[in-house]
């Protein structure tokens, strides 16, 4: 099975400004993302998609195979999507953030083996969630499954306990934003138009759903955040030392 992961990595951010190029200690961010998907042997190569010089010419010191994309994406699937078109073969992309600077090569190997056994259109992660004030908040996305079968993604705080004042039953699936497509899959998405329900909870996953596709989810131990402002910024340089 030939797995390619894609990094989109974008330089512009509203939030927290030239963010993948960050320092934590004597890495980037993206430096970061990228160390940790080079030492995961299932993948065939580790491509950085960007529309950036600077993000080009600082990967590619670090040896990093890096394609250069539109500058005028919306999203990091379509800049995957638009890596994709000129690959010769493969078939399954995993797609992981850019700022997701916490991810290892345990999480995705986890994702991985779910994927050669069951072989879903699309694969993601979730880990589980303990606090109230992530369950209420919208920023961070939940995810409602049965078994391995997501059912649904929303931002608002669901499942609704209703035996509990809060709706909180102690724990909720928090989205982690990885993902692993299919090659059938991403012909499909290619083709999709933005749908009613992605347009009301602007998450684009929703759009797959909506025209059919499946999304497996595994579990991945800790919890992953991405960088998107000066508090996430300190909170990993804490974290790392």
């Amino acid at each position: 099975m030939r797995i390619i992961c894609i990094i989109p990595a974008r330089m512009g951010s509203t939030r927290l400004e030239n963010k993948l190029m960050r320092r934590v200690g004597d890495q980037t961010i993206l430096g970061m993302v990228y160390k940790s998907c080079s030492l995961v042997d299932d993948f065939s190569d580790v491509i950085i998609a960007t529309d950036s010089i600077e993000i080009k010419g600082q990967m590619e010191a670090l040896g990093a195979h890096v394609s250069m994309t539109r500058s005028d994406h919306p999203s990091g699937t379509d800049r995957i999507i638009e890596v994709a078109s000129s690959l010769d073969s493969y078939d399954y992309i995993v797609n992981v953030q850019g700022d997701e600077a916490l991810i290892s090569p345990e999480h995705l190997t986890t994702l991985l083996t779910h994927l050669k056994e069951q072989l879903p259109d699309i694969c993601t992660a979730y880990s589980k969630n303990r606090s109230l004030d992530d369950f209420q908040d919208p920023n961070k996305v939940k995810l409602v499954r049965t078994g391995h079968r997501v059912l649904y993604f929303s931002r608002a705080a669901i499942p609704w306990d209703r035996e509990t004042p809060s709706g909180f039953s102690g724990s909720f699936d928090h989205h982690a934003g990885i993902y692993a497509f299919s090659k059938d899959s991403i012909a499909r998405i290619a083709e999709l138009e933005p749908s009613t329900l992605e347009m009301k909870e602007r998450l684009e996953q929703l759009r797959w759903m909506e025209a059919g596709l499946h999304i497996d989810a595994v579990e991945i131990p800790g919890g992953l955040f991405g960088i998107d402002t000066e508090d996430d910024l300190e909170r990993l340089r804490q974290m790392n030392g």
